[in-house]
């Protein structure tokens, strides 16, 4: 071919590449929508990624997809995160993939750590200043495949109930990872470390979320 004919047709081909790549994740985020939705579900676009209002059971909550400008191996950072009210109380509970002793052991309050909390999680790494890695709460399985950390055994133990055991292991099912879960004072939190709008792979965070929520004393 005429090196000429051939450069017109690399420049003609390579934006109608690019224009259809973007038309076909257009109607995937569409049809995304369209069933979150039906779910009766609320969705809202934000600067980088969405953001789902629903109701479960009486607890009102909202999923959020974050998407970063940085990536890595896989491509742009994602986190999703699910939260919803809890009752007010002055312990924190924390549980999610088994660490190793050396982070459990951390001091938690240390200046250098409390820095390190406080650019993940923001203001509320003040509230992790008190917590312990907890044994011995929920089942032999669960023990072996999750860290818990908190305030105060009590309420780790008033947190992590079978049921809750169980949505946990699905979802992991789900994600090929474990999920996290903070039980802060006033709140629950669960947090994807990627993004997700897959329905089933959402309920399965949902599900958790429940859980917790109805532990923590939501509607109680």
């Amino acid at each position: 071919m005429d090196p000429i004919l051939l450069l017109f047709a690399i420049g003609f081909v390579i934006p109608v590449g690019i224009v259809a790549m973007f038309v076909r994740q257009k109607k995937k985020t569409r049809a995304r929508i369209k069933a979150i939705e039906a779910k009766g579900w609320r969705t809202n676009r934000l600067k980088n990624g969405f953001r789902v209002d629903g109701d479960s059971d009486g607890i009102p909550w909202t999923l959020t997809l974050k998407t970063s400008n940085k990536r890595n191996n896989s491509g742009r950072r994602a986190v999703t995160i699910w939260e919803a009210p809890a009752e007010p109380i002055d312990e924190v509970v924390l549980f999610g993939p088994k660490l190793p002793p050396i982070m459990t052991q951390l001091n938690f309050g240390g200046s250098l750590v409390q820095m390190a909390l406080k650019f993940l999680l923001g203001d509320d790494a003040e509230d992790l200043v008190n917590i312990q890695e907890i044994n011995g709460v929920g089942s032999d399985e669960f023990q072996r495949q999750f860290t818990v950390l908190a305030t105060t055994q009590a309420s780790a133990e008033a947190l992590i109930v079978p049921n809750l055991e169980k949505q946990m292991f699905v979802a992991k099912a789900h994600f090929g990872e474990p999920l996290i879960v903070l039980r802060w004072r006033d709140r629950i939190q669960v947090r994807l470390q990627k993004g997700t709008w897959e329905i089933d792979q959402m309920e399965a965070l949902i599900g958790v979320g429940i859980e917790a929520a109805e532990n923590a004393g939501y509607g109680s």
